[in-house]
């Protein structure tokens, strides 16, 4: 799990909420690895072979704007429903 994100559950007190919550939080870690692979490539590790783009370089997935939208529109949902 991303770190942080699994903590989030420990501040609701309402059960059904908070396993409502659970549930969107491991669906949005899903749906968002193409996120973190591109985070730990571009900017918190610099892979050095990825950014020389050399020819034994993993390549990463194309993130499409539908991946994207899906993924800020889950957040939205999560904010949401922890708002209500």
């Amino acid at each position: 799990m991303m770190p942080g994100v699994n903590v989030i559950p420990n501040y609701i007190n309402d059960q059904n909420l908070k396993n409502d919550i659970q549930g969107d939080l491991s669906e949005l870690i899903s749906i968002s690895k193409f996120c973190k692979q591109r985070r730990n490539k571009n900017i918190a590790h610099m892979d050095f072979d990825f950014m020389l783009d050399t020819n034994n370089v993993e390549r990463l997935e194309l993130a499409t704007k539908k991946e994207i939208e899906t993924v800020i529109a889950s957040i939205q949902s999560i904010y949401n429903k922890i708002e209500v």
